[in-house]
């Protein structure tokens, strides 16, 4: 999916860029869509929900593999994923479909295949977007903030020593 269709996803389901509606949370909270994804993913991984609806407008998994930690978000805006590869006195890093490392990278990413779930890379979360959420300003909006967490973190520029 091009980012324009996933601009016009964002303008769709918030209603409006500059007067956004965040009733689509609740919603998902309660409909659950990955429902059967999250069961997939803790039957083999060690998985720990991680979602904050006070700032989350996705769903976030904190997941334990055998190559390490990783985070899972899924959109309640749309059938997008973000999967962070944590690295330890760095920032994390973007997993792409291409760019999964061992056997259980491989496995979420497949699992979100499976799902028809589109796992976005940097460049695309990067992107910005006039978007009026809480705590960033519109001109500094990023397509990621629309999509899964807005904070002002950005977890692949922020180093843990910054904090």
């Amino acid at each position: 999916m091009t980012s324009d269709a996933i601009r016009r996803r964002i303008e769709r389901v918030y209603g409006s860029l500059d007067h956004p509606a965040f009733h689509f949370v609740g919603a998902a909270l309660e409909s659950r869509p990955y429902a059967a994804l999250r069961e997939r993913l803790a039957a083999r991984l060690d998985l720990r929900d991680d979602t904050r609806p006070d700032d989350d407008v996705s769903f976030g998994f904190v997941i334990e593999t055998r190559e390490g930690r990783r985070v899972l978000r899924l959109s309640m805006v749309g059938p997008y994923a973000l999967l962070l590869r944590i690295v330890t006195g760095a920032p994390a890093e973007v997993v792409s479909a291409g760019s999964a490392l061992g056997a259980d990278e491989a496995r979420i990413v497949a699992e979100l295949a499976r799902d028809g779930i589109e796992l976005l890379d940097r460049a695309t979360l990067d992107e910005r977007i006039p978007l009026a959420v809480w705590s960033t300003p519109p001109d500094e909006t990023r397509l990621y903030q629309a999509l899964f967490v807005d904070s002002d973190v950005i977890p692949w520029e922020w180093f843990p020593s910054q904090s």
